[in-house]
């Protein structure tokens, strides 16, 4: 991590990359929140069951809890952020993946796991994100972040949101969900270009799991 005098200016493709991440995680995010109720709504599904699909947000609450272990430990060679963002995105990939072979016809249970896999690990990827988004720019920048956030996200839910449901009522369940998974893989290039391998001195200087609550 670089010292805010240490930063360089802020790039086009350094937001372009904060834009690809943001929209990456929002994908799956408002895949649940805007498509997947529609799709069950009109597969008969009990608005009950359907309701109970924000519970698949509760990783969300408590994400706090393994943020932590997530500034803690990574592979040293990739980078703090870079680690965990090829993590969760193979991770929310084969999640996308698994759903689009199987769905409900394998029964709930399976469906509600890798429901909450998917929605772990965006979770877990939205801690890696806003962390390297805040230690890669400079704190004059931070509104250009916020900015490259909102555009991310909104992107995201376009896509992974209506853009899913209408594909869904074009092409069905399986090839919509593969074409989800292939865009989540897409982004997975601009994880590519993040390089936040931290200098000796901000490596000895990290804080204890502990203290971080303090």
């Amino acid at each position: 991590m670089q010292r805010p005098s240490e930063q360089v200016p802020v790039t086009r493709l350094a937001l372009a990359v904060i834009v690809v991440l943001y929209l990456a995680h929002a994908l799956p995010l408002y895949f649940f929140n805007v498509a997947m109720p529609a799709i069950l709504r009109s597969q008969g599904v009990d608005l009950r069951w359907i309701g109970m699909l924000s519970l698949l947000y509760i990783p969300w609450a408590f994400k706090f809890l393994w943020a932590p272990l997530v500034d803690r430990h990574y592979l040293h060679s990739l980078g703090r952020r870079r680690t965990w963002l090829w993590l969760t995105q193979a991770a929310l990939v084969a999640g996308i993946l698994v759903l689009a072979l199987t769905g409900l016809e394998h029964g709930l249970l399976l469906f509600v796991l890798v429901s909450l896999w998917i929605s772990t690990f965006a979770a877990t990827q939205d801690i890696a994100i806003d962390g390297y988004t805040v230690e890669s720019l400079a704190s004059e920048d931070h509104r250009l972040g916020s900015m490259a956030q909102s555009i991310g996200v909104a992107l995201g839910s376009m896509f992974g949101g209506a853009g899913v449901l209408w594909l869904y009522q074009v092409v069905g369940w399986q090839s919509a969900l593969l074409t989800l998974a292939s865009l989540s893989a897409l982004t997975m290039l601009a994880v590519a270009r993040v390089d936040d391998r931290l200098p000796a001195q901000a490596e000895a200087a990290k804080p204890g799991f502990i203290a971080t609550f303090k």
